[in-house]
């Protein structure tokens, strides 16, 4: 049987009189991820009304207006040695017109502002 006691330093202390303890314990940490698998059974009635929600989102972002979109290419002057890696994220700042640009890679400089 497991038997808990306190120690100084305030934290518990664990004793373990039973030797098949920390095999059970083991065969439980191994078996919970394949209980794990099986996850939630739905019954066919919230199997509809997951597809009537769906549908209905479907349907509110058809009927959502579109957002004008313009295309432009970004030129980016890159200082001597130096090559564009990866993009990251890229930002514009519509009252300065910075646009700031943050890219990975061996040979980049991670922050670009032009």
């Amino acid at each position: 049987m497991a038997d808990v006691g306190s120690a100084s330093n305030g934290r518990l202390k664990f004793r373990h009189d039973e030797p098949m303890y920390l095999r059970k314990l083991l065969i439980g940490l191994i078996c919970l991820p394949l209980f794990a698998q099986g996850g939630l059974t739905l019954t066919p009635s919230e199997i509809d009304v997951r597809h009537q929600d769906t549908a209905k989102l479907s349907a509110m972002i058809e009927a959502a207006p579109k957002l004008p979109l313009e295309q432009t290419d970004l030129v980016v002057k890159l200082p001597k040695g130096q090559q564009l890696g990866m993009v990251s994220w890229l930002a514009c700042d519509p009252r300065t017109g910075v646009t700031w640009l943050i890219q990975r890679g061996d040979n980049a400089d991670p922050v670009i502002s032009d």
